[in-house]
């Protein structure tokens, strides 16, 4: 019984291990899901300015092509105006050339904040990615520790069940015997006998079929013949202690039969001389 208490003190340290794993667990997952909504923040905000400097530049774009367009056909004008009617065309030739230059120097600026904005983008979402596969990671890890967590709960309660079963007997046995250790008179002891026998035949019996009703569990086999041997080994010893009883009782008869002390039955002629005679002092043992 020491090494099935050892045993049910190693199931309850196993489950609490168990319990603050699963513990560490869902606090890890959650402080994954935090993480993983701020960065969905962070993303979308990357996003958004993505497609903000997206349409930007797009608009950027179609300006110079419309600038680059005027000023080439302002140049051509130019060209072929006489030389007197010049002065006002070169004015704004030079008012487009420069804002092709600012729409360059826009683009430019553009361009790389575009290129700040996609590396941020990315970096977003490959840490969101990887958050994501890390919670995934941890949850199939949760979901593996809880299963274990139900099986040793389920084998604990099979466990409490058998050692309840045990105790139950042994228990009922040292209870029955206890209060059939009272000194009887001779008359009772073949009966109480037989009650106990026929009570540890119950019992027996009970054991017998919990032995059967495991027979292909497998996972409780040992157990159960751990289980079965030590109650009938009790009741072998119980049934070996009433046998010394009902001995002893034999003994004890023997011991106090005094019909060998006794006079014999005599013939006719023997009563008349023990009539004449007087009464036997033996006369008191005669039933």
């Amino acid at each position: 019984l020491h090494s099935q208490g050892s045993r049910g003190a190693d199931s309850t340290n196993e489950m609490q291990k168990l319990q603050e794993t699963i513990a560490t667990l869902e606090s890890e997952i959650a402080e994954a899901q935090g993480s993983i909504v701020v960065l969905e923040r962070h993303w979308k905000s990357a996003e958004q300015q993505h497609e903000y400097t997206r349409k930007q530049l797009n608009a950027i774009e179609q300006q110079g092509i419309v600038l680059s367009n005027q000023e080439d056909d302002f140049s051509l004008a130019l060209l072929k105006m006489e030389k007197k009617d010049r002065a006002k065309q070169e004015e704004k030739l030079t008012e487009i050339r420069r804002l092709v230059e600012a729409n360059t120097a826009t683009r430019k600026t553009l361009l790389a904040e575009k290129e700040a904005v996609d590396k941020e983008r990315k970096h977003m979402t490959d840490l969101r990615r990887a958050k994501n596969e890390h919670k995934t990671k941890v949850e199939k890890k949760l979901a593996l520790v809880r299963e274990l967590h139900k099986t040793v709960l389920e084998a604990t309660s099979e466990y409490n069940a058998d050692v309840k079963f045990l105790k139950e007997r042994s228990d009922e046995m040292r209870q029955h015997f206890l209060a059939s250790s009272e000194q009887k008179e001779f008359t009772r002891v073949m009966q109480d006998a037989e009650r106990d026998i026929a009570f540890l035949d119950k019992i027996e019996a009970q054991v017998q079929n919990l032995r059967s009703s495991r027979e292909f569990d497998q996972a409780r086999l040992a157990r159960t013949n751990l289980i079965y041997n030590l109650l009938i080994d009790i009741i072998s010893l119980r049934r070996a202690w009433v046998a010394m009883q009902m001995q002893k009782d034999q003994v004890q008869r023997e011991d106090f039969d005094l019909s060998s002390f006794l006079p014999k039955k005599c013939d006719e002629k023997d009563s008349k001389l023990q009539a004449a005679a007087g009464p036997s002092p033996f006369a008191f043992f005669n039933p």
